[in-house]
């Protein structure tokens, strides 16, 4: 039997070793990679690939105030002799008395707070890769150095007037319907710039919650709705309009409301621009219209309603430099630096390689302060323009050519760059102006800064700084949950001490 057994096993083994169909091929045996069975590469530390670019906040001086209260105050001297009283005197007797101008200054200090949270699975499922509660607090607080950053130099707590109403100029081509049409203006701070979209309209008001139930409403950054414009007739060749509006200082932006009525409600929003001109040349594709409720749950756009003043956050530099009633009580306009609206015209070349609106600011410095700004702040698009500007009216070649230590040229390099301005009405001589690009800034303003004080014996410890009731700190919340949060802190408020040596060119069109 065993025998018979053996024989019919070696004859089938005989049949399939003789059919190559029933061949099982020899790459299938063993453990492939397919198999799972291989090991999993990961690199240690989780990459942090996000930018931090906080050029401000990194050369703020920091100063921890131990007089408490809820501003800091200070006494200013802006002027002496303002009347140039005669100096000659005769013998025996006594000179005239000079006059001086002085004033009070403000800063209300506010809370900036940010918070994380983590989970204890989180944590320890991270063990042997990273530490993933000590990257929670570095988010956080590199997420509030990102926000120090955007609000001293565009913050805004005072608010934005109401703007005038615009006007409008029938333009050739387009398609927007031929009609009567009118137009409204909403004036916008950063923050309401960067939440207004057109599809979903502007955010007039949204609540802040905290992970423990807690809520604050907050302004979303929208001035009141201007007036209406008159009436902007379409008609024959022309189907398209530009509008304008008088440019409000301060303001990041403007949202345009279009339609056939004047009458509340009737217009729809139709663009948003950066600077103070919209050429439309279509019907309104936007949703919201002038008296609507804002994007979410906000409330109602209104010809009477403000949602740009907002006491919970500082002026930023710009604010402070442009705007009187921010750090004086009395609107005193010794406050108040430079401001020039160029209202949608783009800056312009002479014949020597200058920008003629920026020497005129530089001018202004000159002759109303003596002072001079220490940088030039810009988007990429005035960088670009400043630079095409220089070129257009020196004789700079548009290239240069590289060389290797003997001599012999190794090739051409294109793309030019105008890094530095010349200011030739500096105190004491020329001075070299840094150009810098700065992250928030959004495209149409040159904004000039001063962090050099401008006179000896001036009394005062810098041109700016964070004067801070508690400076930077970190809570670890009491843990009920199974998830930990973590908040970062400041209690402060950006102080500026000379406004009066900054200021902004505004509403520069691209070109």
């Amino acid at each position: 039997m065993i025998g018979n057994l053996t024989a019919e096993t070696m004859e089938l083994l005989r049949k399939l070793q003789s059919n190559p169909t029933l061949e099982k091929a020899y790459d299938t045996f063993g453990v492939q990679t397919g198999s799972g069975i291989v090991n999993y590469n990961l690199e240690a530390y989780a990459k942090t690939l996000y930018p931090v670019i906080t050029p401000l906040r990194n050369k703020t001086p920091r100063f921890t105030d131990p007089n408490g209260g809820n501003a800091v105050h200070w006494k200013v001297i802006t002027g002496i002799n303002p009347g140039r009283t005669f100096p000659g005197t005769n013998e025996g007797i006594r000179g005239a008395l000079i006059d001086q101008v002085s004033d009070d200054r403000l800063a209300s200090f506010v809370r900036f707070s940010l918070e994380n949270s983590i989970t204890e699975e989180a944590i320890m499922q991270a063990q042997g890769f990273d530490n993933a509660l000590a990257i929670t607090a570095d988010n956080l607080l590199r997420s509030m150095f990102i926000a120090e950053e955007e609000w001293m130099l565009v913050g805004n707590a005072t608010g934005l007037p109401q703007p005038s109403a615009p006007a409008g100029t029938p333009v050739a081509g387009g398609s927007m319907t031929q009609q009567a049409t009118y137009c409204k203006v909403v004036a916008l701070t950063y923050d309401g710039y960067k939440r207004a979209t057109l599809a979903n309209g502007l955010t007039t008001t949204f609540t802040k919650s905290s992970a423990a139930s807690e809520s604050m409403t907050v302004n979303g950054g929208c001035s009141k709705v201007s007036a209406a414009s008159s009436a902007c007739t379409l008609s024959g060749g022309n189907s398209s309009a530009t509008w304008t509006v008088t440019a409000v200082p301060g303001a990041f932006a403007y949202a345009w409301f279009v339609g056939a009525s004047a009458a509340a409600g009737s217009c729809t929003l139709a663009g948003i621009t950066t600077v103070n001109t919209f050429t439309q040349t279509a019907n309104a594709a936007g949703t919201q219209v002038d008296n609507g409720a804002g994007y979410g749950s906000g409330g109602a756009l209104s010809t009477t309603t403000d949602y740009t003043k907002n006491a919970s956050v500082f002026d930023g530099l710009i604010s402070q430099a442009i705007n009187t009633l921010i750090l004086s009580p009395s609107g005193s306009t010794t406050a108040t630096g430079y401001y020039k609206s160029l209202d949608g015209v783009a800056l312009t070349s002479d014949s020597n390689g200058n920008v003629p609106e920026i020497d005129n600011a530089l001018q202004y410095f000159y002759d109303t302060w003596k002072v001079t700004p220490t940088k030039i702040w810009c988007s990429t698009q005035e960088a670009r323009n400043i630079t095409k500007k220089v070129l257009a009216g020196g004789t700079a070649p548009l290239y240069h050519f590289n060389v290797d230590n003997k001599g012999g040229m190794t090739g051409i390099v294109g793309g030019s760059f105008v890094p530095v301005y010349n200011n030739k009405f500096a105190p004491y001589g020329p001075k070299a102006i840094p150009i810098e690009v700065h992250p928030n800034m959004p495209y149409g303003k040159l904004f000039f800064e001063c962090d050099e004080i401008p006179y000896p014996l001036a009394n005062i410890p810098g041109c700016y700084r964070m004067d801070c009731l508690r400076d930077y700190w970190q809570r670890l919340w009491p843990q009920l949950t199974e998830t930990r949060f973590t908040s970062v802190n400041f209690y402060g408020v950006l102080q500026v001490y000379v406004p009066f040596a900054m200021g902004l060119i505004d509403n520069i069109a691209n070109g």
